[in-house]
């Protein structure tokens, strides 16, 4: 099933690659709600710009680049592209490219339809153990900005959604972004 774009909503990509030549970009998905009727143009900015906001902070290495933030959102289907081209503010080794930050999305729908996940790349190698557990301190430091992401996009006019599949489910707002304690894997990310 084709995912459910209604009208007032849309959906966000953020386009992620590798200093060090990867072919194949990382992305991140999200939904949104569009409450002012802003044009695509500006929802790419305004999301890009707080994408760019927490992925610029010392959490997230340099060898990972930032690219653009693209958005398609009804009604019309419209499309915007913003273009960044920012590298990550930790100077540390980065984790091969399908080791992510694993974050989970809570609403307050139960079920399997009231939650979701996203993957942020470009974890430091000094972040996370050979068991793939995350440092309290570095946890610590990426809950903040999970927690600062989410209420950036609230007041960028962009608030956080779960777009479903189903067209008889409403999107659901996210209430929390929580971080998990474990490195998350990706195999498709190894492929080039």
């Amino acid at each position: 099933m084709a995912l459910e774009i209604p009208s007032g909503f849309g959906q966000a990509v953020a386009q992620f690659g590798f200093t060090l030549g990867q072919s194949n970009p990382l992305a991140m998905v999200f939904g949104y709600e569009n409450p002012n009727a802003s044009s695509a143009a500006t929802q790419a900015q305004s999301i890009g710009d707080e994408v760019a906001s927490v992925f610029g902070t010392s959490i997230f290495t340099d060898q990972v680049i930032f690219q653009q933030l693209s958005v398609i959102q009804n009604p019309g289907q419209q499309t915007g592209l913003a273009v960044y081209n920012q590298a990550g503010g930790n100077g540390s080794p980065s984790t091969p490219p399908n080791t992510c930050l694993l974050v989970h999305k809570t609403t307050t729908l139960g079920g399997r339809q009231g939650r979701g996940r996203m993957y942020w790349p470009s974890l430091s190698t000094a972040d996370i153990n050979e068991a793939g557990v995350i440092n309290p301190a570095s946890l610590a430091s990426f809950t903040t900005n999970m927690n600062n992401f989410l209420l950036g996009l609230t007041a960028a006019f962009a608030p956080m959604y779960l777009l479903h599949t189903s067209p008889v489910l409403a999107p659901t707002q996210v209430t929390a972004l929580v971080v998990d304690p474990i490195a998350a894997t990706q195999r498709r990310r190894m492929r080039s």
